[in-house]
């Protein structure tokens, strides 16, 4: 371990030196394809490259931070995905009609000089902006040719554009590449209820022609960029019929679900996943850490029984031992411990087999936190008091309750 550290520090000093002499120069990137959600080609630099990424944004953002506007919510301290979640939903209650947008591939076309021009605004430092050059350099998705009207047939310039997925440095630039567009929207077409999360933003407002026309305004000043609104993401509805963000759907009424491309894909890996715990592909440790955090994610929309259909068909150790989505502790047929179903964590329910639930560690009871999320369990053999059925005080502070009539 020791001398692993060692080594390391010896690397972090040499690129230091490196960056110090001004002879840095980036490595070749590994690149792959992802095919979840859609398929991308992923660029992963060498590990030394990524610690000049990280020393870069770590000297770019408290300079560039505090000029983007409240309602940017991609890779920032104190932004995210939830919170741009929270935000969009206030306006959903608060506007009849919401503009969705999209840039058509946006890393792939992002214009090195453009970019360049918009951060030597704001940085001087000569040393800084070379290294910010070599790592645009470094990666070129094309080149996009522009003939000067000049009269001159070889009048032309070249654009290189591009910016590799998977550098947090790109996740900055474009941040910064679109910040632009958020001052144009904020205050040249003043509209208050507009918020972004990368390249995917939204509109607001209660006037549906003159929203129509801001959008028509803000794929202009788009193309500007040298960039393309995506003509299927372009879509103008009221916010009644849902407002798709994030992977969520909000509703004016107070409702949140997810998006179901996003519970078919999860529900897809979760099975491949359960099945190479069962074959011993995959540690228990491994998948419990993968599901918990899901559903976390999740329970930022109304979804408990959608978690709990979602697991109620899942096995890990063979027939009679599916996973349900319930208050998060291991069942027997003689001993259930019930929590309140607001918690997000995963229990198993034995079916009628003669499978013995003692051969193999439960998995809902691996899911459990080491203390319980919330106060309330009932006491063991309680009946569980389902949700949005009355029941007496007694029955509540007793754990017994009666069985709701059907409808």
């Amino acid at each position: 371990m020791a001398s692993c550290f060692g080594e390391l520090e010896k690397a972090v000093v040499g690129v230091r030196d490196e960056l110090v002499a001004g002879t840095w120069q980036p490595g070749e990137y590994f690149y792959f394809t992802i095919h979840e959600p859609k398929e991308r080609e992923v660029a992963a630099a060498p590990f030394r490259d990524r610690i000049v990424h990280h020393a870069l944004v770590r000297v770019l953002e408290p300079i560039f931070d505090p000029r983007f506007i409240a309602d940017s919510y991609a890779c920032r301290p104190g932004k995210g995905t939830h919170a741009g979640l929270a935000r969009a939903h206030q306006f959903t209650k608060r506007y009849r009609y919401c503009l969705k947008c999209d840039i058509q591939k946006y890393f792939p076309h992002i214009d090195h000089a453009l970019l360049r021009q918009q951060i030597e605004r704001a940085v001087g430092d000569r040393r800084v902006l070379e290294v910010i050059d070599r790592i645009l350099a470094s990666h070129i998705d094309g080149v996009a040719q522009e003939w000067l009207d000049t009269g001159d047939l070889f009048s032309m310039v070249e654009h290189p554009r591009g910016l590799p997925i998977g550098n947090l440095t790109s996740q900055f630039f474009a941040n910064i590449h679109l910040h632009p567009l958020d001052l144009f929207v904020k205050h040249k077409l003043r509209v208050k209820g507009y918020l972004r999360y990368v390249d995917d933003f939204l509109l607001f407002g209660d006037d549906r022609s003159a929203l129509k026309a801001q959008g028509q305004r803000v794929r202009e000043y788009v193309q500007s960029l040298h960039l393309r609104i995506h003509p299927d993401k372009f879509r103008l509805n009221t916010t009644e019929r849902g407002v798709d963000f994030v992977g969520f759907v909000l509703f004016p009424d107070g409702r949140i679900r997810l998006r179901d491309a996003n519970v078919r894909r999860f529900v897809r890996r979760f099975k491949r996943q359960a099945w190479s715990v069962r074959t011993g592909r995959m540690e228990l440790t491994d998948l419990r850490q993968r599901t918990r955090s899901w559903i976390a994610h999740a329970s930022h929309a109304q979804s408990y029984r959608l978690r709990r259909d979602i697991f109620s068909d899942i096995e890990l150790w063979g027939a009679g031992t599916p996973v349900t989505a319930g208050c998060g502790a291991a069942r027997s047929t003689t001993t259930t411990t019930t929590c309140s179903p607001r918690t997000a964590t995963t229990t198993i329910r034995p079916t009628r087999t003669t499978t013995s639930d003692s051969a193999s560690p439960a998995f809902g009871q691996a899911l459990q936190p080491d203390r319980p999320e919330r106060s309330g369990c009932t006491a063991p053999n309680a009946a569980p008091l389902r949700e949005g059925t009355r029941h007496s005080r007694a029955e509540v502070s007793s754990g017994q309750r009666t069985r709701p009539r059907l409808r």
